[in-house]
């Protein structure tokens, strides 16, 4: 209990010490926000890999700072430019395409507790409760985790169609809508359908002519072949760039996505000062070129959140209280950029962050710096319950991400989103997240039943300060929830057979049959004639076996775990998808002929092979328990 008597000292001394808070107000005065930016930004950017950037912000309608760094396009040295360099906004689009839909529920074309079959012409799976409602969609409570296989391609024609993707890829419901919220671009996509449905448009078509157009974003366009380019001649894209093994920035090649209301606008950093500045003027109750002001105002009043975690949502916008405060928001990320959005209604201040290159946790921790320079709100002190260590000990255990718990194709995809929460003597949780999500380990102990507070100094900037545990009618844990960068986790107690400290060694232990047997097979092919029937069907399904991991793994080598998550490798993985079923095909076949030639083999032997078999068998059953199958032929 030292520890516990040390947090509390800690933690008081901490309250006492802040208690008043002084407050700086966002400044009026742009030197010295730009000198707060120096310091909190442009100055690390020369010590990571990074190939450009760009901040900007408005106040009262008004540019109040613009900054441009480093290159739009290493290759041919362009600049970034504040007017006509675009950069990909990513998922900062979902809220242009939250507008679109405001925009349609003012002019009563929608509502948003319409089922969204209503506005649908192709059925969508009924899981448990009620109907998907578009509120839902918008608040990523929709009880589908999400889905991107598919949803990627190098060219047009390669592209599916967004209704045939909605249609023939959509993730079954596996909760009731509403229960918690877990992030999802598969629903934004779900949005975008209906808008196209409604509205007859296709969705850039849409938003050009009823946001970028109005509001002049000339310098803005889709990320989609065939889409109209941005109105200025003189609009350039910026180009994404990632480090390579030598520390060289180097291209990221372009990918398109057919979802593009969820991740495909690029835009100027003029053109978002545009977009803040009418955000901000329909927040302080005045008409704006895209809609009244109870239109803004329902997109970013609270429709939901997750329990207790400090961050709730509104239609797609993020929000959060920060000493009293709100600051509401939405970050941006994909290969080679970090983006955010951040709007401070109450002050009339916004600003636009994107970064290009090994840019990081830096759109994050610039964030961090400017809440806790102008906006300082001390975590209160920290006082354990008195059966913290029992109580924590019900927590530990192994959890997954909802938003990835969808049976994927690949064995290995639900461990690079697993979360292992462990708890000592003194009742002190400590979070092992995976790389993906920072690959720290913050600590909390519950200072209310089922809330987890952030112990002082643990990762502040990047985990929100409260972990939030809800069980169910048992008393058993049902779900955790905690803010992460801004990225609503809800991950769900994981089954004993889908943690990787079980896949991990099966795995293993599979691949290694295969590659025994595949020697063993090709040894007794060469020479044992008689058997060479059952060797060719045993060793062409260890064959397959081995070289669907193989496959993956030279997909990864080419490109990153996000790309997995988000379905871009799925380009690279596709002809892979077969092997999985012609591996149990070919076992299959193997055991006829096998038990058919059994008596050309000695005793050993056969008892070889039958345990070969049934570790082989045993290791594809494993890849169907975790979902090998489900995807595998798109």
């Amino acid at each position: 209990m030292v520890l516990l008597r040390s947090i509390m000292g800690v933690t008081l001394l901490l309250a006492g010490l802040s208690s008043p808070a002084v407050r700086a107000e966002i400044p009026d005065d742009p030197a010295t926000f730009a000198a707060f930016a120096e310091r909190a930004l442009f100055a690390k950017l020369a010590d990571r890999q990074v190939a450009g950037a760009v901040l900007i912000a408005v106040k009262d309608g008004q540019v109040f700072h613009a900054r441009a760094y480093g290159m739009a396009d290493l290759e041919a040295k362009l600049p970034v430019d504040i007017d006509h360099t675009m950069f990909p906004l990513a998922s900062i689009t979902k809220t242009f395409t939250a507008t679109a839909v405001a925009q349609l529920v003012m002019e009563g074309r929608l509502g948003l507790d319409d089922p969204v079959q209503r506005h649908l012409s192709f059925p969508l799976h009924q899981g448990p409760g009620r109907a998907v409602t578009l509120r839902d969609l918008l608040t990523h409570a929709s009880g589908m985790p999400d889905r991107m296989i598919g949803s990627s391609a190098w060219d047009a024609d390669s592209l599916l169609p967004l209704k045939t993707y909605l249609s023939d890829r959509q993730p079954a419901p596996l909760l009731p809508p509403g229960q918690f919220h877990s992030y999802s671009n598969y629903g934004t996509a779900l949005v975008s359908g209906v808008l196209e449905q409604v509205t007859g448009r296709d969705h850039a078509a849409l938003l050009r002519d009823r946001i970028l157009s109005p509001l002049g974003m000339d310098n803005s366009r889709f990320n989609l072949p065939g889409a109209a380019p941005a109105a200025d001649p003189a609009a350039m894209p910026a180009r994404t760039y990632e480090p390579g093994p030598d520390g060289r920035l180097y291209p990221v090649p372009v990918e398109y996505s057919l979802n593009i209301g969820a991740a495909g606008l690029q835009a100027s950093a003029n053109d978002m000062a545009r977009y803040m500045a009418a955000y901000l003027e329909g927040a302080a109750g005045h008409d704006t070129i895209l809609m009244p002001p109870s239109g803004i105002g329902e997109l970013l009043r609270r429709q939901g959140g997750n329990p207790d975690i400090g961050t709730t949502l509104g239609l797609i916008w993020q929000r959060r209280q920060v000493g009293g405060t709100l600051v509401v928001g939405h970050s941006g990320g994909e290969r080679g950029l970090s983006a955010d959005l951040r709007l401070f209604p109450e002050k009339g201040f916004g600003y636009f962050l994107a970064i290009t290159g090994n840019g990081g946790f830096l759109t994050g921790d610039f964030l961090s710096s400017f809440l806790e320079t102008y906006l300082p709100d001390p975590a209160p002190a920290l006082v354990p319950l008195p059966d913290a260590a029992q109580r924590a000990a019900s927590v530990a255990g192994t959890y997954q991400d909802f938003r990835f718990i969808d049976p994927d194709p690949l064995l290995m995809l639900s461990m690079l989103t697993e979360f292992r929460l462990s708890a000592d003597d003194d009742g002190v949780l400590t979070l092992a997240m995976p790389g993906l999500y920072g690959g720290t380990a913050p600590r909390f102990m519950e200072t209310a039943p089922d809330r987890f507070s952030l112990l002082p100094g643990d990762n502040g900037r990047r985990v929100g300060r409260t972990l939030s545990v809800v069980r169910d009618a048992a008393g058993a844990v049902a779900s955790i929830h905690l803010d992460i960068a801004g990225y609503n986790l809800s991950a769900l107690p994981q089954p004993w057979y889908r943690q990787a400290g079980v896949k991990l060694p099966l795995l293993l232990v599979g691949l290694g049959t295969a590659l025994a047997m595949l020697v063993l097979a090709t040894v007794l092919f060469a020479r044992r004639p008689a058997l060479r029937p059952g060797m060719t069907v045993l060793g062409l399904s260890a064959l397959s076996i081995l070289a669907f991991p193989l496959w993956v793994g030279l997909v990864l080598a080419g490109g990153s775990q996000w790309d997995l998550l988000y379905g871009m490798a799925y380009l690279g993985l596709r002809p892979a998808f077969v092997l999985p079923w012609l591996s149990a095909m070919l076992l299959a076949l193997a055991v006829p002929v096998l038990w058919h030639r059994r008596m050309q083999a000695g005793p050993v032997m056969r008892s070889v092979l039958a345990g070969g078999v049934v570790l082989l068998a045993l290791y594809l059953a494993l890849l169907a328990a975790n979902g090998q199958f489900v995807l595998s032929i798109p």
